[in-house]
């Protein structure tokens, strides 16, 4: 039998409401290049962007599991040129990493009107989201491979739903060449390294 565990929103918003508050005086880190595996991976190699301080509190509080942040005040000069993909949210001491995000214009949990910026550019929030899930069974699962250094082709086991495929390779995330998700299949542009941990992410398809 699946998972099928579930919680009421209060529940949902209450866990929403403690993650939020630890970002309260923290900061908001804006990145190019790949986004890590998850908030403990550090950086290797992306160019931070620009960042932006929270306010306190930082978010207002969550309904269905999802908090939108209060204003954040624009950054005046951006830092590097660049297109932003990815968000780091930091605690106050500015060196805690606490949650990792997608960037994006309209559909991200951050979102900005354009997501190519330039250095000394004003950098301007439109939307920031954090979400708790009502449902904590999901449909997601996830499969972890072990690179051989000739292998590019990889397969889940499993159909996945088209477009919720994530791949990530020694910690960063990867776009697969092609997918065909009614056999749980996806390909690799290049081969990974002989002993890298290749995981992948998905909903399934049922």
């Amino acid at each position: 039998m699946g998972l099928t565990q579930t919680r009421t929103s209060a529940v949902a918003n209450a866990a929403a409401d403690a993650v939020t508050a630890l970002a309260d005086g923290g900061f908001l880190r804006i990145f190019d290049g790949a986004q890590p595996f998850n908030a403990d991976t550090a950086l290797s190699g992306q160019t931070l962007i620009a960042e932006l301080q929270l306010g306190t509190p930082a978010f207002v509080a969550a309904v269905d599991g999802v908090a939108l942040s209060e204003a954040i005040t624009d950054e005046d000069a951006a830092l590097a040129t660049g297109t932003v993909t990815w968000f780091r949210i930091y605690a106050s001491d500015g060196t805690t990493s606490l949650w990792d995000g997608s960037v994006g214009v309209g559909e991200a949990n951050l979102n900005f009107d354009d997501t190519q910026i330039t250095v000394d550019d004003i950098v301007t929030v439109v939307s920031l989201v954090f979400s708790e899930s009502v449902s904590l069974d999901s449909l997601f699962a996830f499969t972890e491979f072990t690179g051989d250094g000739t292998s590019t082709v990889f397969n889940v086991g499993e159909a996945f739903t088209p477009g919720t495929l994530k791949v990530w390779v020694d910690g960063l995330l990867t776009q697969p060449a092609s997918q065909i998700p009614a056999t749980g299949q996806f390909t690799l542009d290049a081969p990974a390294a002989d002993g890298a941990n290749l995981y992948a992410e998905y909903e399934r398809d049922v």
